[in-house]
């Protein structure tokens, strides 16, 4: 028995209607359509103009027709919705190969495309889960920049990369200057507000390959693979933008930062790097804040 005349004896059991093949482009409906097909393609002559969804199935069928000649294959299409149907329901296709016939089947999908979509849902909002943990685990919430442990996994390969390949990297540690007389006298959800915009601040002044991270309450590093005198540069302009910058909570508020700079040197380690830029910033606080030192 044909594979048409054996879809023949069951299409009327099934929501299920068959295109025979006549010529490239050409199908003729077999049998009667159910009646969810008569609803979407009243034009039985030519169904596959009706949908443009079906229309491109058609294309993808003909491409495998045309490559596909003897043998027995099937190939099948992704799920789609129709203008009118359910949103409960769906459609599928698929081009089927069998002894020289070549045909398409449309069928619908009631239970199981329900079933997907229920696998889908889950799919994503385990994803979305996941997507939170991530934040969670690797970024500060307030600022949304990385947190310290992220931050001294980053730099801890910078700092191999550098040892290995002998290429430059200068670490900025940007201290914001008397924080704790803005939460004092505004509150913690003020100074949150504050610690936000600064991250945005920040962030905007720095390029992908940096590595920006809050390590402290009021304490940010910076890894840059840069020479010293760029990581100046770059430090000079972070302080300026913070110093200008008009913050919206707390209202009328002013921050400044005190910034030091240390650069890679043979021998140096993660910790002995953080130590001479925090040797650094205490020179800057001692002179006065609201400026940069480099060591």
């Amino acid at each position: 028995m044909s594979i048409l005349n054996l879809m023949k004896s069951v299409i009327a059991e099934f929501d299920i209607t068959l295109l025979e093949r006549v010529a490239p482009g050409k199908y003729n409906v077999v049998g009667t359509p159910p009646k969810f097909y008569k609803d979407l393609y009243p034009d039985l002559n030519a169904p596959w103009k009706t949908s443009s969804f079906l229309e491109f199935f058609m294309e993808t069928a003909e491409l495998f027709f045309k490559t596909h000649s003897e043998g027995d294959d099937i190939i099948s299409s992704g799920l789609w919705q129709e203008d009118g149907i359910s949103s409960e329901y769906a459609l599928i296709a698929y081009a089927i190969l069998k002894n020289g016939e070549r045909a398409i089947i449309v069928r619908q999908l009631k239970e199981e495309f329900a079933e997907r979509k229920n696998i889908l849902q889950k799919a994503r909002e385990s994803l979305l889960i996941q997507r939170q943990l991530h934040m969670e685990a690797s970024y500060d919430i307030v600022t949304k920049l990385y947190n310290k442990k992220t931050f001294l996994l980053a730099f801890s390969e910078a700092v191999k990369n550098a040892q290995i390949w002998v290429t430059p990297l200068s670490l900025l540690i940007i201290n914001i200057d008397d924080f704790r007389i803005i939460n004092n006298t505004y509150g913690i959800p003020a100074g949150d507000a504050a610690l936000s915009e600064l991250g945005a601040v920040m962030s905007s002044s720095v390029r992908s390959d940096n590595i920006l991270a809050r390590y402290g309450e009021d304490e940010f590093m910076l890894a840059i693979p840069k020479p010293i005198d760029q990581a100046v540069e770059i430090a000079e302009n972070i302080r300026e933008k913070i110093d200008a910058h008009k913050f919206r909570q707390p209202e009328h508020i002013h921050i400044s930062v005190s910034i030091g700079c240390a650069a890679y040197k043979k021998g140096d380690d993660e910790q002995s790097l953080i130590d001479r830029a925090h040797q650094a910033l205490d020179d800057a606080k001692k002179c006065g804040k609201n400026i940069f030192r480099k060591r």
